[in-house]
């Protein structure tokens, strides 16, 4: 982020919690904007968990987690 804003006109980032990511995004264009005087633009990669039922995606999700 420290290099993206300053230099960059783009910001990759993984996809997080939902609430973490929109506060990484939303602090990245202000320091880009309020300290650097440009606006830069974030690109996020997210996956998909697909199974036949939830239960077996957000167990899947949990063992990704702690792995």
């Amino acid at each position: 982020m420290n290099l993206a804003a300053p230099l960059g006109n783009y910001l990759f980032i993984n996809a997080d919690d939902p609430e973490k990511t929109a506060a990484l995004v939303q602090k990245v264009k202000r320091l880009a904007s309020d300290r650097y005087g440009h606006q830069i633009k974030v690109a996020m990669s997210a996956f998909a968990i697909v199974r036949e039922h939830t239960a077996q995606a957000e167990a899947r999700l949990e063992a990704f987690n702690h792995s």
